[in-house]
């Protein structure tokens, strides 16, 4: 139960840290009013979907595309290992707005998870089971223009700007659970040699 609540205290963080951020340092002021209230209060769940079966993690060769129509885009591809996907009411997705290679031409939309063509499946994991981990289809999903965050095109920036917060919070909780560790088996240590020598001193 203690490692299932830890799960989700970092899915939690998850949830408000990484797929919100985005939208707070870089959307419009409508779109803000319209999702930041209800997630940080618990009443809606934001998911970051970035990482897809054939790119990984490498957000360069992302192959999710979001075509501009008058009033919409078209967003077509898949996304894998989406932490909250499962639960999710709005998604941060990562897509090809423009037809280039590498980083250029990548935008961030957010994405609502009850838009038709939007499809959802857990992910069966070995571990870490309060994460939700999804994997998500999106076919020929019509996606409002005023869900696009910031400036068209300049959705790399907005990621790399997001990783950095992202992998300096898994160090910092990496490293204070290192030194939780070596206080425990030092202490640990100590109590068996303690132990070890009164029982000695036993008649």
């Amino acid at each position: 139960h203690t490692a299932y609540r830890r799960q989700r205290q970092m899915c939690i963080r998850d949830r408000i840290g990484i797929g919100l951020p985005p939208i707070l340092e870089h959307g419009s002021k409508e779109l803000k009013d319209r999702v930041a209230r209800d997630v940080i209060t618990g009443q809606k769940i934001i998911a970051l979907a970035i990482t897809e079966p054939f790119a990984g993690s490498d957000v360069s060769r992302i192959r999710t595309t979001a075509v501009l129509k008058e009033d919409h885009f078209l967003l077509n591809g898949e996304k894998k290992f989406i932490t909250s996907g499962c639960r999710a009411d709005y998604f941060t997705v990562a897509c090809q707005t423009e037809d280039s290679s590498g980083n250029k031409g990548i935008s961030m939309i957010m994405v609502e998870s009850n838009l038709p063509g939007v499809t959802v499946r857990r992910i069966p994991t070995t571990g870490w089971w309060a994460s939700n981990t999804a994997f998500i289809v999106f076919d020929d999903v019509k996606v409002s223009k005023k869900n696009l965050i910031g400036e068209l095109n300049h959705g790399f920036l907005y990621i790399m700007l997001n990783f950095n917060k992202e992998r300096f919070g898994v160090y910092s909780f990496s490293f204070f659970s290192f030194i939780v560790i070596v206080y425990q088996i030092y202490y640990y240590n100590i109590d068996v040699c303690i132990c070890f020598t009164l029982l000695s001193r036993l008649p």
